[in-house]
């Protein structure tokens, strides 16, 4: 979903190496002002979404 909103700040991961663990990942608020807010209606209105955590997930577990 990122990618096709446009989103460009987040880390690729390679050879089944997940991100740091030192990482913060960023507060809800920050992370809801990277989205620009005619996607964040778009969202809404199509999908009815709402951003409502910051969550870091193992990239093995979204294939």
């Amino acid at each position: 979903m990122a990618a096709y909103l446009g989103a460009s700040g987040i880390p690729e991961v390679t050879n089944g190496e997940s991100s740091k663990d030192d990482d913060s990942l960023p507060t809800l608020e920050e992370a809801i002002a990277k989205v620009p807010a005619k996607a964040r209606a778009l969202m809404d209105e199509l999908f009815r979404a709402k951003l409502e955590k910051v969550k870091r997930i193992d990239p093995k577990d979204i294939r």
